[in-house]
Parts: C-alpha cells; structure tokens; sequence
C-alpha cells in the first residue's frame, strides 16, 4: 500500500476493484516493506527548496477570483485570440522560468506551442463556462490545434478520477514537488502531472447516479449530435474510465473482432512500454508571452501616468520659478499729452 500524500490510501490489490473502491476506502495491511513507500515518506519529510516554494499570496489571490492551481482557464495574449491553458504551479517550473515571475501574477501553460505567461488572475476566464464561445474565435491551425490539446486533458482529467494502482502499481509515481504526482490514465498520454486536490476533485465529481442517466439518454440517441459539447466529452471518458477501472484494463473485444492479437504492456517497468501517442512538447517550453492588458488596467495605468506627469510639471515649476519683470510707473507729473491753448476768441 502506498500513501499518497498521507491523505488516502491506495491497494494494490486487483479485488479491490470489483468493489469499486479503487483501493481509497479500504484499508489493508501490506505483507511487507514497499521501497516506494520509504521513498514517499521520504519526499514528504522533504521540505522545498526556497525557490521553488509557491508565495501564498499569489494562492489567496487566486482564491478571491475564484481559481485553484491546475484549473483549465483562458487566457489573453497580445495579438492573438483567447487562448486555453492551464494555471501551472511554479515549483514545477524550470528556474528559468520562475526567473521571469511577476509579482501578484500566476504562471499560465497554454497548450498548442507550449508557450507559457504570468497573468494576473482577474484577467483569466474559467474554462469550461466559456468554451463554447471562446472555442469559435478563428479557424487557424494553430489554435485549432491548442483547442484538441485542451480537449484531451479535460477528458483524461475526467478519467483521472477512476485511476487506480489496482492492476498496475506504476500509475502514480511521486514527482520531486511534494503533493504532486506523475500519473498514467489509460487510454491518454502518460506522465500528467497532477496534485492530490486536483485527483481528489476529479474523485468526487464522477457520480454513479449521474452517469447512469447520460448512459441510458446516449442509448436512446446514439446518432444525436445536439448535446455532443464538452460536458459530453468528459461523460464519455468516466465511462470508458469505469469500464477500464471495473472490468478489465485492456479491451480485447475489437481485436477479436477483427482476428488481432492484443500486446499487453509489461508491468512491471514503464521504460519498456512503447508509447502509443505521438509525443506532445513538454509544457513551458515555448517562448514566453505578454498578457493583454484589458480595459479596466489599462486606464488605471494612463491616469497613473497623468498623475506623474502632473506631479514632474509641479516639481520644475517649484525649481524655476516664474521671474516676474517690474515695469516703472511714470511720474504722475509726467504726460505724455501736452495741452494746446485754446483758440483766441475774435470779438
């Protein structure tokens, strides 16, 4: 048994999955030492270096705009459309990159070109709420292609919560952050990196009672493509998920349909598994973009230079002042008019 974080307990033992605990609820007591574990605690015991501690100011700010790390957001770059990504967690960044940290600001991956910025957390928008609209900005290749990567995630994302290390001990490797896991969801690319909250909310929101209704609605409407929208997609994957988690890892159904032989994987080392996805570009290794400055920051940011400006004129005026030039009153004596006599009168 392995302790995730000394939050839950997950079996190893394949009969925990016909209950559908998936190892979490119920507590064995392992036959022996498990080295994994020993190195485990010993991650936990080991505090992160100071550069790679997360400030928790930037935690409570993303708490005030409603946001936690790892949530699926969109984000606005100069020049280009709202663009989706997700909220990285520094400590997992590259020095490099938290060299370029911006004070009150959180570290976004985008998917696409694995380009990364740091955004201030009110000039984010939730994923999932606009997706619909922000997924219809353009028709270009490229944010095409980070629209099917976002995609992807949120339905292995879906799928995470019915992972288990049930049949295969490997799916959750601990990383060098403590809390945060390198986990294998079948059917997706491996090594996604997650932290428990993140696998604990994925737990929670896979409802039975839920996805019995979407299942027997999807059978009356096979062919219906009017409700086929992202909600859709990540049901979709908790079934495929559950089906994996609950009957068996790998489905031999269509191979023996089609007379193939199905090549099972080795357990017991993941260096040796063949890599069935074409390898994705590893997160922050794009360039570093510039967030938009919305309108809101933006006018802030004019009268604040009109109030320097002000305060610059107000400053030279008090080093210079004005030199005023006297000008001498003529004598009251003095005219320049000078009086003719008058006319003799002629009698």
């Amino acid at each position: 048994m392995i302790s995730v974080a000394n939050k839950f307990d997950i079996d190893r033992n394949p009969s925990s999955a016909a209950d559908l605990s998936f190892g979490m609820e119920i507590s064995r007591v392992s036959s022996g030492p498990d080295p994994r574990s020993r190195v485990q605690e010993e991650d936990d015991d080991r505090s992160p270096s100071p550069e790679s501690r997360v400030s928790g100011s930037d935690d409570l700010s993303l708490s005030v705009h409603g946001f936690e790390t790892g949530d699926m957001v969109w984000g606005k770059v100069k020049s280009h459309p709202w663009w989706p990504g997700h909220i990285f967690n520094e400590a997992l960044a590259s020095p490099s990159v938290r060299r370029t940290r911006r004070e009150d600001h959180v570290l976004v991956a985008f998917f696409g070109d694995s380009s990364y910025g740091w955004f201030d957390p009110s000039e984010l928008v939730p994923f999932a709420p606009t997706f619909l609209e922000k997924s219809r900005q353009t028709a270009s290749k490229s944010f095409a292609k980070a629209v099917d990567e976002s995609l992807d995630e949120s339905s292995r994302r879906a799928a995470l919560g019915l992972s288990c290390m049930c049949r295969n001990p490997y799916n959750f490797r601990p990383t060098r952050v403590p809390g945060y896991f390198s986990v294998d969801v079948p059917g997706y690319e491996r090594g996604g990196i997650y932290s428990v909250q993140q696998i604990e909310k994925a737990r929670e929101e896979f409802v039975p009672e839920e996805s019995v209704d979407f299942l027997q609605m999807a059978a009356l409407a096979p062919t219906s493509t009017e409700l086929r929208d992202l909600e859709w997609m990540k049901r979709i994957a908790q079934l495929l998920a559950l089906r994996k988690a609950r009957y068996e890892e790998f489905d031999e159904t269509y191979a023996q349909a089609f007379g193939m032989q199905l090549s099972r994987p080795p357990r017991d080392n993941l260096e040796n598994e063949p890599e069935k996805f074409a390898p994705k570009v590893a997160p922050l290794s794009g360039p570093l973009v510039i967030a938009e400055t919305l309108g809101g920051k933006k006018r802030k940011t004019n009268n604040s230079n009109k109030k320097k400006k002000d305060k610059y004129l107000l400053k030279r005026r008090d080093e210079h002042p004005i030199s005023t030039i006297t000008v001498p009153l003529p004598d009251a004596s003095y005219s320049p008019f000078i009086p003719r006599p008058p006319p003799p009168h002629r009698w």
